[in-house]
C-alpha cells in the first residue's frame, strides 16, 4: 500500500480508515510505503514508526517507490 502524505490526505477520514485497516491486516505487514508529497503537520501518530520517503517531484517519488518495492520483492 502506497500512502501519499499531504495536508489533505492527513485530514481525510477515508485515508485514515484505509491506513488503520492496513495496519491491522497481516497481509500488509511491512508493505506500507509512506511518501511525503507535501509537508503535513498533522501526520497520524500511528505512522511515526514507519519509514517515510520524502519527495519533491514526480520523478523522485517514482524512484523512491520503485526502490521500496524492489526491497520488498527481495525480502519476500
Amino acid at each position: 500500500m502506497i500512502v501519499l502524505i499531504s495536508p489533505d490526505s492527513t485530514r481525510s477520514e477515508q485515508v485514515r480508515s484505509e491506513i488503520s485497516h492496513a495496519l491491522g491486516d497481516r497481509n500488509y505487514e511491512g508493505r506500507i510505503i509512506l511518501v511525503m508529497i507535501r509537508p503535513a503537520e498533522e501526520v497520524p501518530w500511528i505512522l511515526n514508526n514507519l519509514h517515510m520517503l520524502r519527495a519533491n517531484s514526480a520523478t523522485q517519488i517514482s524512484k523512491h517507490v520503485t526502490g521500496a518495492l524492489k526491497q520488498e520483492a527481495v525480502g519476500a
